[in-house]
């Protein structure tokens, strides 16, 4: 069971990895694309932040499960297992905060909140490399 669980941990931590740099990348895209392609490639970003978010989801139902059935609730280096926390809610709130700011930008045609998006993205993606840094601290 905790080899499934653990499949599942990386393929959530895969589909977060691949919402937020997909992000960037379209973003780089769109940018550099004439304005006639924006209307296609504006549908994709949902479709990334989706997969981000489902990713997101994953890992939080198998990452207490793994912490649980595997570990008892005790990693084995505590200390590295609360900074790997610690960004994984930094991680969290700013997917709600991307989430909120891009529904903003479609729904008001806000081209200010439109263009916190990438930054957010960043910092999202930095987020969860400092995770899995931690990550792998808290449980070699």
């Amino acid at each position: 069971m905790n080899e499934i669980l653990l499949m599942l941990h990386f393929l959530g931590l895969g589909m977060g990895f691949a919402g937020s740099l997909g992000g960037f990348a379209l973003t780089l895209v769109t940018n550099a694309s004439p304005p006639q392609d924006a209307p296609v490639l504006a549908r994709v970003a949902p479709v990334l932040m989706r997969i981000g978010q489902i990713g997101l989801a994953l890992l939080l139902v198998t990452g207490p499960l793994l912490l649980w059935l595997k570990w008892g609730w005790v990693p084995p280096a505590p200390t590295m297992f609360m900074l790997k926390m610690i960004f994984v809610a930094a991680v969290t709130i700013m997917i709600a905060l991307i989430a909120m700011t891009a529904g903003r930008a479609r729904r008001a045609r806000d081209m200010t909140a439109a263009a916190r998006l990438p930054l957010y993205g960043r910092i999202a993606t930095t987020f969860l490399g400092l995770v899995v840094i931690f990550a792998v601290l808290a449980f070699d």
